[in-house]
């Protein structure tokens, strides 16, 4: 190939650090725009001809998070994404500060694949390309560290517990809390930000300002509440996968119920 079509390579200024000592992979802190690290990162996704860690993309997911940038200027998504680069696809040199340095990827594309944040790094990229993300990158790692990785990381987290989420909604009463996380479409076992709420409030919602509910006007209760908590719990019976996720539950109700909408307008509320 000639020299001058070889596509130049990417730099980030990071932070580089060994956890363990020399126990581990070496991982370097650096930010990105989101456009460029799908460029040198991919999904190695989970399938009957491949190895890798990863699950299907969930579309509901990459909106959901597009959606809540675009709700409000002041939501970001402050959490690094984890890519792990494979041997001799990237290297740090470090500066007069040995832990300061610049982050050189060897190769434009599939140095790295992603252990964590793809459907963050899908969405911001769905929003804006040029948005920068935080990204944790483990150097000189091979496929057993790469799904040992992926396997922690989506197994140890776990859901803030209901009661902390209540009594924090509580000591923010006064706040704009409460409305900021309506707009931003998440949901809590809480009054105020329940999935029912944000099903009546959603401008987008077939059910705008139609459920009978506090924040519906007069005149607009049409629609019994319990038949959107009915509909949600029964798409959470079903066992799939992705609707353990309540966000990706009520993505999917709405996504159904507006097909229904256009196609039966004239059943609908004027």
């Amino acid at each position: 190939m000639n020299e001058q079509n070889v596509p130049p390579l990417r730099e980030y200024q990071g932070i580089y650090f060994r956890q363990r000592g020399l126990s581990g992979p070496a991982v370097v802190v650096f930010h990105a725009p989101v456009g460029e690290v799908l460029e040198w990162a991919e999904v190695d996704e989970l399938g009957p001809s491949t190895t890798g860690p990863q699950r299907e993309e969930s579309d509901a997911k990459v909106r959901a998070i597009a959606k809540f940038l675009e709700n409000d200027a002041r939501n970001i998504i402050p959490t690094a994404a984890v890519v792990a680069f494979s041997a001799g696809m990237a290297k740090f040199e470090p500066s007069d500060n040995r832990e300061l340095g610049v982050l050189k990827i060897a190769r434009p594309t599939g140095a790295a694949t992603i252990v964590d944040g793809r459907h963050r790094l899908a969405g911001l990229k769905q929003f804006d390309a040029s948005t920068k993300i935080a990204v944790l990158g483990l150097l000189d790692t091979d496929k057993a560290e790469r799904a040992f990785q992926f396997l922690v990381i989506n197994n140890k987290s776990t859901k803030v517990p209901t009661k902390h989420t209540k009594a924090l909604l509580a000591k923010l009463v006064d706040t704009d809390l409460v409305a900021r996380l309506q707009t931003a479409k998440m949901a809590f076992s809480a009054q105020g930000v329940t999935d029912v709420d944000l099903v009546n409030t959603d401008r987008e919602s077939p059910f705008f300002h139609m459920v009978d509910w506090p924040t519906t006007p007069e005149g607009g209760r049409i629609v019994p509440s319990t038949a959107i908590e009915l509909s949600l719990d029964y798409l959470e019976g079903l066992k799939v996968p992705e609707f353990d996720d309540r966000d990706v539950r009520r993505a999917v109700f709405l996504c159904i119920w507006s097909r229904v909408k256009a196609d039966w307008a004239e059943c609908w509320k004027a």
